[in-house]
């Protein structure tokens, strides 16, 4: 008989929280328990999220099997951080990332938009949609950013289905994952709750506060690089680059990974990230007049 806890005499967590991570145990356990434990594995990134998800699952039943999809443009920290752990069964996408981008275009601004841009510049799209994505609606490209189609830049959101999706699909196992509708305007609209046909995200509602409470009271460790960054994911992704201030994550890859930054110069990264925030009219930075130890540099 399995008992579900979170410490309820702690007064580090409140009411809310503490009934959220029961809430987590209960769906983990019924899932496991529903679909059988061999055929149920957890999409394993390293990142703070699926660390935190890992031990909250080790805390309600034996392990179940963690899988990670080495897409080759993770952080070198994350892959480390992974190899670390003994049980993790390691996948790798078909396609590299510069195979993916020139194949179908680059990742930018955002998912949604990246869809919308490409679908005007894809024969195979309708007239009838591409009506739809130059229209006022929600689903069309913002005003800002139709600049971008007179250009010959190719964008695309097929990275995450390649790098991703595809490899850890193959499987076929029914996946738990530490996404969190925090995190994204996007899964706030699609996530309204954690069972989905193909996979279950007991962290839904779970807030960044409470994910670093977690992460304390527990005493989980977490990859290093979360000491320079605030969130992890593909290190050449593009997505959102226009909010962030310089030095940005793309910036900072200089002084964290020096040859990751070299190599996204020569694939076009660091010159396409630069056409976009000038447009923003964000100035660029003098990379050799900053220390990695500038606390300006560091991602909080």
């Amino acid at each position: 008989m399995i008992t579900i806890k979170c410490n309820r005499e702690s007064n580090q967590f409140t009411d809310y929280e503490k009934m959220l991570i029961e809430k987590a145990q209960i769906k983990i356990f019924n899932v496991i328990a529903f679909k059988g434990k061999d055929n149920v594995a957890l999409s394993f990134s390293g990142g703070k999220d699926s660390t935190v998800l890992k031990h909250l699952i080790d805390s309600v039943l034996s392990k179940i099997k963690p899988v990670f999809c080495n897409t080759g443009v993770e952080y070198q920290e994350i892959v480390s951080f992974v190899n670390a752990f003994e049980d993790v069964q390691i996948v790798k996408p078909k396609y590299s990332f510069v195979q993916i981008i020139d194949k179908y275009g680059f990742p930018i601004i955002s998912k949604e938009q990246s869809r919308y841009l490409s679908d005007i510049k894809n024969p195979k799209v309708s007239q009838r949609m591409k009506d739809i994505r130059l229209s006022k609606s929600n689903f069309s490209i913002a005003k800002k950013w139709r600049w971008l189609l007179e250009t010959d830049i190719k964008i695309s959101d097929k990275c995450c289905y390649h790098l991703k999706k595809a490899p850890l699909n193959k499987l076929k196992y029914y996946y738990f994952t530490g996404e969190r509708i925090a995190e994204s305007t996007l899964r706030k609209q699609k996530y309204h709750t954690c069972i989905m046909p193909n996979k279950c995200i007991p962290l839904r509602l779970w807030s960044d506060e409470l994910i670093n409470k977690y992460i304390e009271y527990h005493n989980i460790k977490i990859c290093d690089i979360y000491k320079c960054e605030k969130r992890t994911g593909c290190k050449f992704c593009l997505y959102g680059i226009q909010y962030e201030k310089r030095p940005n994550r793309i910036d900072r890859l200089k002084f964290i990974e020096p040859k990751s930054y070299e190599f996204a110069k020569k694939i076009g990264i660091i010159d396409l990230m630069e056409t976009i925030l000038n447009h923003k009219k964000i100035d660029q930075v003098n990379l050799d007049q900053i220390s990695l130890f500038d606390k300006s540099v560091v991602s909080k």
